[in-house]
């Protein structure tokens, strides 16, 4: 199964967007709550900066991201369980 850049930066960046509000009660851009992320969770800063770079760069992209699924599918668990 491919999975494509696009779809990883949008599960990384909404789970940052959902964190940041759950945590803050704030609703921000993808951009801000990557960012405040980052600041809170710097083991994940790397994986949140590339998908801010694929988001960027390629919108609905298609490249294979297969590689990166691992580390996404950690970041979204991790995260989950935080906001539960």
């Amino acid at each position: 199964m491919r999975f494509d850049n696009g779809e990883q930066a949008y599960a990384i960046l909404t789970m940052c967007r959902g964190l940041r509000t759950v945590r803050t009660g704030e609703y921000v851009s993808k951009r801000e709550a990557a960012r405040w992320t980052s600041e809170q969770l710097p083991a994940y800063s790397e994986l949140i900066r590339t998908a801010l770079l694929w988001r960027e760069a390629r919108r609905g992209a298609t490249d294979d991201a297969t590689p990166m699924r691992d580390a996404a599918a950690a970041f979204v668990a991790d995260v989950a369980s935080l906001i539960e």
